[in-house]
């Protein structure tokens, strides 16, 4: 048997969640009644890369089996040391994927389980999904996460559905946006609707609104999603010329997918070009100087070719000390 509870439940749950943390009493009642099986306390796992969320609808989908399982109870379960140490635990333990930072992915992951009577952890699922390796990262701390403390019904301990957000935040969160067509432009990123977020770009650019440079950024990330690889170069460059709001890691991680895209086109004079100021903006990155180096390679520059693979090693490239052995004396 299954139930499906509708996004509209979950949205009025946090509603009510974020009222009730605000102190309107009236609605205390609702949101015990209806939400006690929710945990709508972020768990946050923040990095300092590009931060672009989404919020689209979704259904939860919860299994139900032969044992009996409580969706409300009197006691809920509870992480040994509550809250603070879940959160602690899962900052402690949750690595932020790479691939996640480098294509600017983040959001709240939404997770749903079991918590047994012996308080382990079962029936792990994502419900709420972000990508990027994300999700995965999420289903296996909880693999290693110590027994909860079991929920109670009537003294005695219960097995119970538990959904739990953990947020993956980019940036310290979304940028303050006092242009509104930045701010249109940048939801439309969002979601994925790049086109129509460049003519919302376009308009800011060209009104020299308050956030005209860093929609040069945007815009130029939109291009590369659409596979617009020398406009989004060019929109790059401006936006680091202006001084454009963007953090060197994200300006350097831009820079580092545009090189890549060259790179696979053959373009390697190109390809090295922007490869190095990937490397000027995120002087640590490794595989910034292992690619950089494969273009050197394919440019008959082997001085240059093994100087920047012994810098990817010296960095943690593994892969790059097969190519020395080849390439380089």
């Amino acid at each position: 048997m299954q139930y499906y509870i509708k996004n509209a439940v979950l949205g009025a749950c946090y509603d009510w969640y974020i009222s009730f943390e605000n102190n309107l009493t009236e609605i205390e009642d609702y949101y015990y009644l209806y939400c006690s099986k929710y945990d709508f306390t972020d768990s946050i796992i923040p990095d300092y890369s590009s931060s672009f969320t989404t919020n689209e609808d979704f259904d939860l989908i919860i299994e139900g089996d032969k044992v009996n399982s409580y969706l409300h109870v009197e006691q809920l379960p509870m992480f040994p040391g509550g809250d603070k140490a879940r959160i602690k635990f899962l900052n402690e333990n949750i690595n932020y994927p790479e691939y996640a930072r480098r294509k600017g992915i983040g959001g709240r992951v939404f997770v749903a389980f079991m918590v047994e009577k012996d308080g382990s952890l079962t029936n792990i699922e994502i419900v709420r999904r972000i990508g990027g390796g994300c999700d995965e990262e999420v289903v296996r701390v909880l693999n290693k996460m110590p027994n909860w403390k079991p929920a109670r019904q009537f003294g005695e301990p219960v097995r119970v559905h538990f959904i739990m957000p953990i947020l993956f935040r980019l940036n310290n969160g979304a940028p303050e946006i006092n242009d509104p067509e930045f701010f249109a432009g940048y939801q439309l990123m969002s979601k994925e609707k790049y086109r129509n977020a460049i003519k919302y770009f376009d308009k800011s650019i060209n009104n020299k609104a308050d956030q005209y440079t860093d929609a040069y950024a945007n815009r130029g990330i939109c291009y590369y999603h659409l596979g617009e690889i020398e406009q989004a170069l060019s929109d790059m460059d401006t936006a680091t010329n202006l001084k454009a709001n963007i953090s060197p890691e994200r300006a350097g991680n831009a820079y580092y997918n545009i090189a890549l895209e060259f790179l696979k086109q053959k373009k390697y004079q190109q390809a090295s070009d922007i490869f190095m100021k990937s490397i000027n903006l995120n002087p640590s990155d490794g595989e910034a100087y292992y690619n950089m180096a494969v273009s050197h390679h394919f440019l008959g520059q082997s001085e240059k070719a093994c100087e920047g693979w012994g810098k990817a090693q010296m960095l943690g490239v593994g892969e790059a000390t097969s190519l020395i052995k080849k390439f380089c004396k």
